[in-house]
């Protein structure tokens, strides 16, 4: 088989084990690992003494666009993290001006970190009233994560703050839970 690129002499990091071998890409996947991979590709990449791993997920991502993109924007941010090895992120909702607490919102957000991301994103949305209202009626096939944001009285989060109890959240994780439904969810303590 011809593969388009074999990274030759790292030392490959999977789940069970660290080998010394030839790892062989074909379409944009691994389609092989194995010794004397090179005579099947016009390129190869020598990774002499260097580990060879897969693309790291950074889960908590604080991107300031749009409002604050002097500060770090998507194209800014998500190139450093290309090139610590970083392959997707969760960007945070609250460091963009407005803040992503509506549908409106992620949805103008989601189209301006399309246009600047050098890698894949998913955002975290911070919980409001009409998220949550909004959540109940999402179709089946989409997936969202909902992060709620429980803070402590300060002027900006006061808003949020009046409009969850500890009810209405098990309750809205009750809903996520219900045959047909298909949304993880995720609890960050914090404090």
């Amino acid at each position: 088989m011809q593969y388009d690129l074999v990274i030759t002499n790292g030392k490959i990091v999977t789940p069970t084990a660290i080998l010394n071998s030839d790892l062989a890409v074909k379409d944009g996947k691994i389609a092989a690992i194995g010794n004397h991979l090179t005579a099947n590709t016009d390129q190869v990449i020598d990774a002499k003494g260097q580990l060879v791993l897969p693309g790291m997920v950074d889960a908590h991502v604080h991107i300031n666009e749009p409002g604050r993109s002097d500060w770090e924007d998507y194209h800014t941010g998500s190139q450093a993290l290309a090139a610590g090895g970083t392959t997707s992120m969760v960007v945070m909702p609250l460091n963009a001006l407005p803040a992503r607490t509506t549908a409106a919102e992620f949805r103008r957000q989601r189209a301006i970190a399309a246009g600047k991301s050098y890698i894949d994103f998913a955002f975290m949305v911070a919980w409001s009233r009409e998220i949550w209202q909004k959540s109940l009626s999402w179709p089946m096939p989409v997936r969202r994560g909902i992060k709620l944001l429980w803070p402590l009285p300060v002027p900006i989060f006061r808003e949020i703050s009046r409009t969850l109890t500890i009810t209405s959240f098990f309750g809205g994780c009750k809903q996520f839970k219900k045959p047909g439904y298909d949304y993880p969810y995720t609890l960050k303590i914090q404090s």
